[in-house]
């Protein structure tokens, strides 16, 4: 990568377009170059343009951080606030050669808004042209859309980042030691922005993840075998017994159960059939009485049927005659209503055509009266139109005198204040000049002077430099001297403090003789052993003690076990020979007894109720009234459901047996089971009894105990052991004492060694110290030399200043006091000299030529005068003329025309009689109306008196008809009583006579039905099965039924725990099997985790960048090497620390922190190539710019960095170096320097030896803003 070409217009202090190209001469063979100027000057501000260009960000910005707001609402750090002020537009471009060897160009472009330079800011622009184009011109556009993607091109091309690219290509003002002195984090994260390792972090980070989810999923997989674990053998046994007998204990229960569900189900049934019979003797009471509560209502049948059959026809009549008398009085009202209606309208027509009449005489009368103003008035408009055009001649000639009068008094003032203007500034002008008179010898040679003045200005800083830097030295000498003599007072007091510690460590070893650990060993083997064989041999008997302890337990049980077979075999041995058969044969003659009643019922029952007709009686009883004609009669179904009720009684207790045989069977059976299965224990314990023996027999403890009766071995064994910890804790007391000893002596070996390395470390500083202060003494010497000669230096300088000094009044104790302010007073001067003289010659000029014009204007001023007049007695006289015959005129009519007063009265008398023909017709209309409303009044008048005589026959055979009723009838009819029957339509009648032949039917019904169910009471009475009362059977029934739950819980408690174990022994199979084939697949990842995997991705990404540190270190101490052979940078192991070796000093380790500020600056600089070099190391880099940094050094190590830059320009590199350092300077050849222009702070790039047409060109980009500027005003 390689710049090309970087151009800046209108950026800080740079004003207006410059261009450094490295493609042409004197920069195309130069391989070190300096660029140089005054403080403020612009020197930075060409590097910013290089990184605006490329990055939109600049280093010095970046530094600011996001400060307070501006009043313009802009932020400090915004790239746009380099534009400089009061200019419209500015641009940033740098030609390139990227890493694809091929040219491009990058440009960075902002405006203010309507390119005015007062605007507000607009967005950064940024584009990327393919090839070098000419400054601020136009290519082809590779990228130059959302600012983003530009810059993402960019660093494509270029290859480097911004981080990357202030590293390797530019090492900006104020940041070499920025890597050198950061602290771990810092210096970490430089190292991820330029060598990415943050592939490494996140690396770590997915490998901590993948590491996260496998550890996971094995802790829940363990988390699950250790949560359930399964039973063990004894206790799966333990509850397969006891399944067994809760599975015994249900059956059993579930027996006593149905006996006594059986009881408590009679006394229901009981209750049952009293409450049966009950109801049935409620409702044959209530259907009686409903049959007498209905007697009324037969009553209001009979007597409706009679009404409906002879008032009918009457009402009918009366009722029509009703309705039509009602129809003709409403006919007559209408009518009535319509005439007086008709008789208004007519009235109100007449009216109108009065009143229509009487207004078109009057619109005559006012046309006729009006005919003589008329004629007046066509004469006035007449003589109104020539007046009118003399008016409008007078006004134009008016208005163009007014102007033309206006125009040369505007001209004669202007040129008058531009004469007063000009003169005055000739004043200011000529003022300035007789101040400034004293400059005026120096104005042509003004550059040559300047150049003097900034020489003896370096060589008075250059020897205030040293001055200070030899003082500065001294101090440091006389520090190191009395360091010196103290460490010496330091070693003779740490020798003296080392042989008092040699004294103690032997009295401490001394008393760590005294004890024999060898034999506190033996003793605590011995002791150690006889507890172990001792304990175990009291687990044994105690083992031996339990086993004798379950062998009589298991014993008793199996003689419960075996009693208890040998009652439930008699007991199923009866029930299966004898209760059994007799149930069975019971239950079969109960069905042959139900099946022949069954067959009796339905036989001669079915035959008789299928030979029942309607409305004929019954052969048995005579009954014409069948209600079981369609269904059995109640008794029929009692009997048949008796004999039912007692077959299922006999099958219960069949069922009853059958399964008291399965449950004793099954009870049998498990028992026999868990016989056997404590048998096969008991056989274990006794045999583990018997083949039980002691361990370590040939012990002597267990030798003498077991030589013991049984009886006393558990108390003896318990004294032993006893005895045997006392003797421990003596044993444990005296290794006590023996460790602290042990631990006296090391404690006494430390300190002496630590005694010895001070004593060491001490001798070290003081050699060191001795070492340095000689060198500083030497430095010292050599700083004396230099100063002298820096003098010299500066008194030449003075003496060729010898001239500008008696010219100038006080020149000399200006300069003494602050040389360049004297420089910026004098570049000042003879700027504005040479200027004040060229603006002097112009305003000579400009006043000649207001003369010229002055006297002309005031001829034209007078003759545009007198026009006026002229022009204003015309208009006054033609506006008088006009204005008194308008008068006249508004007067008539209002002004209105004659055409539009004739059309108006043309318009009235054509309206008003339009209206009186309406009204005529309105009025002949109304009369007929009228006519016919007459004509329908009477008519309906005559229809009403013969629909009344109707109604009144019709309601005089009504009232006969209910006369005569009323006399033959106990009941007193009205007309609404008949009216109400009348209503009652065929359903009313039908519902009604099915109501009381239901009635009837329900009578009978329910007396039978009482009958059956009282037979079928005293049926049940007499099969009682239990004297007990039924508050005592159902007590049973209730506490039998909680004792079965319970029994059932319990059963289900020990299937779910038999369950449990056997889903919980499959699981942990499985989960075992899970968990193995987990492991496997989680292992490498877990291996993997330990070496590189971490949460935060620090570990990987640590080891990658202290290999990376590793490397640049490499690059850093060959570049050091040259710089200074005396000192190498190492890194602190398993950090990322750095300090320094001094190689003259024995390899003596030293911080960072204390380098002075030259040694400092020399690492830096050794770091800051390396860093280069090592980014340089994925591509080629041409290009180093280097910011400053040099003033620090002395002359010696100068010498020494610019052999270094000298190497590095060896090696094909182009390197540009920033500094005040005038020697620094003045030994490159080739110059890029920015001098200021005098007021507002711009300054302008010069390259000697250049073409001054492409160090400030004139750009396409720039003619484009100012014609786009041209085109807002």
């Amino acid at each position: 990568m390689k710049i090309e070409r970087i151009t800046v217009c209108n950026i800080a202090s740079l004003a207006g377009t410059h261009s450094v190209d490295f493609t042409k001469d004197p920069l195309r063979t130069a391989g070190l170059f300096s660029i140089s100027g005054a403080t403020g000057a612009g020197k930075s501000t060409l590097l910013d343009a290089l990184c605006l260009a490329l990055f939109d960000q600049t280093p010095r910005l970046n530094q600011v951080g996001r400060l307070t707001e501006l009043t313009t609402g802009e932020r400090q750090n915004d790239t746009r606030m380099l534009l400089r002020r009061n200019t419209a537009f500015g641009f940033a471009e740098v030609a390139f050669v990227g890493v694809d060897q091929q040219q491009w160009t990058a440009r960075w472009s902002v405006r203010r808004s309507h390119n005015k330079p007062d605007g507000k800011l607009q967005d950064v622009v940024m584009a990327l042209y393919r090839g070098h184009i000419a400054p601020g011109g136009q290519g082809t556009v590779t990228e130059g859309g959302k600012k983003t993607l530009v810059k993402d091109a960019i660093v494509e091309k270029i290859g480097l980042t911004f981080e990357q690219f202030t590293r390797a290509v530019l090492l900006a003002q104020h940041d070499f030691a920025t890597f050198l002195k950061a602290d771990d984090k810092q210096r970490a994260e430089i190292l991820q922005a330029l060598t990415g390792t943050e592939q490494f972090e996140a690396i770590s980070r997915a490998v901590f993840v993948r590491y996260s989810e496998e550890k996971k999923i094995l802790d829940g997989l363990d988390a699950q075998l250790q949560g359930f674990q399964a039973l063990s053998d004894e206790a799966r046994v333990e509850a397969d017994l006891a399944l067994l007998s809760a599975t015994s204990n249900v059956s059993l229960l579930e027996i006593d159960l149905k006996e006594h569900e059986a009881r408590a189900e009679w006394f229901r049934q009981h209750t049952t059939l009293l409450g049966a019979v009950g109801k049935a003797r409620a409702e044959l009471t209530g259907a009686e009485q409903i049959c007498e509560a209905a007697s009324a209502r037969r009553a209001e049948l009979l007597c409706t049927e009679n009404v409906r059959h002879a008032a009918r026809a009457l009402r009918d009549d009366e009722v029509r005659a009703v309705k039509a008398v009602a129809a003709a009085r409403t006919a007559f009202a209408s009518a009535e209503t319509a005439l007086k209606s008709h008789n208004e309208t007519l009235k109100t027509a007449t009216d109108r055509v009065l009143t229509a009449t009487t207004v078109f005489t009057l619109v005559q009368g006012e046309q006729l009266a009006a005919a003589p103003q008329l004629k007046l008035a066509l004469e006035l408009d007449a003589q109104l139109e020539p007046l009118q055009v003399r008016v409008k001649k007078a006004h134009a000639a008016l208005t163009s005198a007014t102007v033309a009068v206006t125009d040369a008094a505007t001209k004669h003032d202007a040129s008058c204040r531009l004469k007063q203007v000009l003169f005055e500034e000739q004043l200011l002008l000529e003022a300035r000049r007789e101040r400034l008179t004293a400059y005026v010898p120096f104005v042509k040679e003004a550059s040559t002077w300047q150049h003097r003045l900034e020489t003896a200005i370096a060589a008075d800083s250059a020897a205030a430099k040293l001055r200070q830097k030899l003082m500065s030295l001294t101090e440091t000498l006389q520090i190191e001297q009395q360091e010196l003599t103290a460490k010496n007072a330091e070693l003779l007091l740490v020798h003296q403090q080392m042989e008092a510690a040699v004294g103690e460590r032997q009295d401490a070893e001394t008393a760590e003789r005294i004890f024999d650990s060898e034999r506190l060993a033996q003793q605590r083997a011995e002791l150690d052993a006889s507890q172990r064989v001792l304990t175990t041999l009291q687990q044994e008997l105690d083992e031996r003690d339990r086993l004798r302890d379950e062998t009589n337990s298991i014993q008793k049980e199996l003689a419960e076990l075996e009693s208890q077979q040998t009652q439930d075999t008699t007991t199923l041995k009866l029930r299966q020979d004898v209760d059994v058969p007799a149930a069975i044969r019971d239950a079969q003659v109960s069905r042959d007894q139900l099946e022949r009643i069954v067959a009796a019922v339905d036989d001669d029952a079915k035959r008789l109720r299928l030979s029942l007709q309607l409305d004929q009686p019954c052969p048995v009883c005579g009954s014409e009234s069948h209600p079981y004609r369609d269904h059995a009669p109640d008794f029929e179904a009692a009997a048949v459901k008796a004999a039912k009720d007692h077959g299922k009684e006999l099958e219960t207790r069949r069922d009853t047996l059958d399964r008291e045989v399965l449950q004793l069977v099954a009870g049998s059976q498990a028992r026999l089971l868990q016989i056997t299965k404590q048998q096969k224990v008991y056989t274990k314990l006794l045999a583990s009894s018997d083949n039980a023996v002691f361990s370590a027999v040939d012990h002597p403890e267990v030798a003498t105990v077991l030589a013991l009766p049984a009886a006393e071995r558990q108390s003896i064994v318990t004294s032993r052991l006893d005895a045997v910890a006392v003797s421990l804790k003596r044993i444990a007391a005296d290794e006590k004492s023996q460790r602290d000893a042990a631990k006296l002596t090391q404690r006494r070996r430390e300190l002496l060694a630590d005694i010895a390395a001070q004593h060491q470390s001490c001798q070290q500083a003081v050699t060191k110290l001795a070492t340095q202060t000689s060198i500083t003494a030497t430095k010292h010497t050599e700083s004396e030399t230099v100063l002298k000669k820096a003098d010299e230096s500066s008194r030449d300088a003075l003496a060729a200043l010898g001239g500008l000094f008696s010219a100038l009044p006080n020149a000399k104790d200006d300069f003494t006091a602050d040389g360049a302010v004297l420089r910026d007073t004098f570049v000042a001067a003879t700027t504005s000299c040479g200027e004040i003289q060229e603006q002097l010659h112009e305003l000579t000029t400009k006043l000649l030529a207001a003369d010229a014009t002055i006297v002309p204007l005031a001829e034209v001023m007078v003759t545009a005068g007198h026009a006026l007049t002229a022009c204003e007695i015309e208009n006054a006289a033609a506006v008088g003329d006009r204005d008194k015959h308008l008068r006249q005129r508004q007067q008539l009519f209002d002004g209105r025309a004659v055409d539009v007063v004739e059309q108006e009265f043309a318009a009235r008398l054509t309206t008003t009689g339009g209206t009186v023909h309406e009204r005529t017709l309105e009025k002949n209309a109304a009369e007929k109306l009228f006519v016919a409303a007459e004509e329908a009044s009477k008519l309906t008048s005559r229809n009403a008196a013969q629909t009344a005589h109707d109604f009144l026959t019709a309601q005089a055979a009504m009232s006969t008809w209910l006369v005569s009723c009323n006399a033959s009838s106990s009941r007193t009819l009205t007309i609404a009583d008949v009216d109400q029957m009348l209503a009652r339509d065929a359903a009313w009648f039908e519902t009604e006579r099915a109501h009381f032949k239901s009635l009837d039917e329900r009578v009978t019904s329910t007396s039978s039905a009482c009958d059956v169910h009282q037979e079928q009471l005293q049926k049940h009475i007499d099969k009682r099965p239990t004297p007990d009362d039924e508050a005592v059977v159902l007590e049973a029934e209730q506490r039998v039924k909680g004792e079965l739950q319970t029994a059932k819980t319990v059963k289900e408690a020990a299937l779910d725990v038999i369950k449990n174990d056997d889903r919980q022994r499959n699981r942990n199979i499985e989960l075992t099997r899970q968990r193995a084939a987990k492991l496997i697949e989680a292992e490498p990842w877990l291996k993997l985790n330990e070496l590189i995997g971490s949460k935060e991705g620090d570990k990987f990404r640590m080891i990658a960048q202290r290999r990376t540190l590793d490397v640049l270190l490499g690059y850093a101490n060959h570049q050091l090497t040259q710089l200074s052979a005396r000192y190498r940078l190492e890194r602190l192991p398993e950090s990322l620390n750095l300090i320094v070796i001094d190689c003259e000093m024995g390899e003596d380790r030293r911080s960072i922190h204390s380098l002075s500020g030259g040694e400092s600056f020399l690492v830096s600089l050794a770091l800051a190539l390396g860093l280069a070099s090592l980014t340089s190391n994925r591509l080629r880099i041409e290009s180093l710019f280097i910011d400053e940094g040099f003033g620090s050094l002395d002359l010696e190590t100068l010498t020494i960095a610019m052999n270094a830059l000298t190497h590095l320009e060896a090696q094909g590199r182009k390197v540009g170096v920033i500094s005040h350092v005038t020697e620094m300077t003045d030994a490159i050849p080739v110059q890029i320097r920015i001098e200021k222009r005098g007021k507002g702070g711009a300054s302008k790039i010069v390259i000697p030896g250049a073409d001054p047409d492409w160090v400030n060109p004139k750009t396409e980009f720039e003619a484009t803003s100012k014609t786009s500027s041209s085109k807002v005003k």
